[in-house]
């Protein structure tokens, strides 16, 4: 009986809450502009670029938004007579 009651207490108080809690509602329209605005990248686009000069890999930073090399050449390891082979 008691736990009857709370349980009766617990509904009537979250009914009551619900109830007198007022909703709001927002009226919302999409941005339109009037065409003249252009899209500006924010971040350069940068990667690496990979080549082989004998049998060593070497690597150098390329900047694709400036289409301009960053860095030097930076060895990086020897390659393999095999791994030679697979990249021609």
């Amino acid at each position: 009986m008691k736990r009857t009651h709370k349980l009766s207490l617990l509904v009537i108080l979250c009914l009551s809450i619900f109830l007198i809690t007022p909703t709001c509602t927002m009226q919302v329209e999409a941005a339109t502009g009037n065409g003249n605005e252009t899209i500006e990248p924010q971040a350069e686009i940068v990667g690496w670029v990979y080549d082989v000069f004998g049998n060593k890999l070497y690597k150098r930073l390329y900047n694709y938004t400036t289409d301009k090399f960053i860095t030097d050449w930076i060895y990086v390891r020897d390659l393999t007579q095999e791994e030679i082979d697979a990249l021609t």
